[in-house]
């Protein structure tokens, strides 16, 4: 008797403490998992994409730090050769040392994407 009583206040524990958990640790995986490939896919884009330059226009931070480097939000004003300008935004993980270089008004260098425009690296 006592061994059912244990056994199932046991399984109420699982499934109200440890089931909860197991769900946000996944959730929280999934999150690591994408931050991981964007940052692969914008490594990839500074080695590969085609150099222009941009005005930023806003950085916003996003509360989330990536090894202690903050995430942002930038608005920029695209300047490719041979193309009118175009606005685009873009998620950045900003060295902390480059943090002075991407201040609204200023010129940074970007590598864009060929097939896709609006796929932009920040190249600082």
């Amino acid at each position: 008797m006592i061994t059912l009583v244990v056994l199932g206040v046991m399984a109420v524990v699982f499934v109200t403490v440890f089931l909860p958990m197991m769900k946000n640790a996944n959730k929280m995986l999934a999150g690591a998992n994408e931050m991981i490939q964007a940052q692969t896919a914008a490594a990839n884009l500074r080695m590969t994409g085609l150099p222009a330059q941009a005005r930023v226009l806003i950085v916003q931070p996003t509360g989330t730090m990536i090894n202690y480097q903050p995430q942002c939000r930038v608005d920029l004003e695209v300047y490719r050769p041979n193309a009118p300008p175009y606005r685009a935004a873009i998620l950045a993980v900003i060295h902390q040392m480059a943090i002075p270089r991407v201040q609204p008004g200023l010129v940074v260098p970007i590598k864009i994407d060929a097939a896709n425009p609006n796929n932009i690296a920040l190249d600082v």
